[in-house]
């Protein structure tokens, strides 16, 4: 992934869907920021809904995106469609 135009902080979202799923864990990296969030279940792996992970402070330039698993209570963790930066504007 790679950040346009200048560095400042975002805003991190998925849109994810589980069916028994609920209770997994998740971490979300993005370059050194470890963001976690908690899977819940939607009842369905087709039923996709968007959540808020959290903010990160991104300098100009590539970064890496990773996604881990650290808990599965059930037998999947989640299926992740999508995951999305916002840029966040500062107020004048």
């Amino acid at each position: 992934m790679s950040c346009a135009g200048r560095a400042g902080s975002a805003s991190s979202s998925s849109r994810d869907a589980g069916n028994g799923s609920g209770g997994s864990e998740v971490e979300f990296s993005f370059g050194p920021h470890l963001l976690k969030m908690t899977v819940q279940d939607t009842g369905g792996f087709q039923n996709f809904v968007s959540r808020d992970i959290g903010m990160v402070e991104l300098a100009e330039g590539r970064h890496t995106l990773a996604v881990k698993p650290i808990t599965k209570p059930g037998l999947a963790v989640m299926d992740l469609r999508q995951v999305t930066l916002e840029p966040v504007r500062e107020e004048k």
